[in-house]
């Protein structure tokens, strides 16, 4: 299997759905943000003290770094920020993790603590509706395919079908 890449919103559910889908197809998995934590540690102390720019940059080096990978990779939500990684993950099997935005505002507000603000002036649904409605147009135009995960079924059960629909694309 060559590289795949997940691309999606914050609280998609790229991580999980990509380690589940991983273990089925017995093919190895990576995730960006832990690959970051590993280097640079937690995101939210490094954007506190360096800023989102030098956090993305450091992003697009580590996306660099997996383009001959063979199996899963889960992205960070913003990885879509920089042309030059849109530009990337255009040319690669990238799929977008598609969740409706009342999803999404469920799960980022009941978990707001453990992710950075994007924008600290805000409230943090207009901050999640506004990046949301931004990005969606980048994730669409970034992948070459495009994944519904069923809100109402197991992370196993989407996990599974992640599988399955990968197995029909590759």
């Amino acid at each position: 299997m060559s590289a795949i890449f997940l691309i999606g919103f914050r609280g998609s559910g790229k991580s999980a759905l990509g380690k589940g889908a991983a273990e089925i197809l017995e093919v190895p998995f990576v995730d960006l943000d832990e690959i970051f934590r590993g280097k640079f540690g937690e995101i939210k102390d490094f954007v506190a003290e360096k800023g989102w720019d030098e956090f993305r940059q450091k992003e697009a080096e580590i996306l660099q770094n997996f383009a001959g990978f063979s199996g899963i990779i889960a992205t960070g939500g913003g990885i879509i920020e920089l042309e030059k990684n849109r530009e990337f993950l255009a040319k690669q099997k990238t799929i977008f993790i598609d969740l409706p935005l009342e999803v999404l505002l469920h799960r980022l507000t009941k978990k707001a603590e453990k992710r950075p603000r994007l924008e600290t002036d805000k409230d943090l649904e207009t901050e999640i509706r506004e990046n949301f409605l931004r990005r969606l147009p980048l994730y669409q135009k970034s992948a070459k395919f495009s994944f519904s995960p069923d809100p109402e079924l197991s992370k196993t059960a989407n996990a599974e079908n992640l599988a399955g629909f990968l197995n029909k694309i590759t």
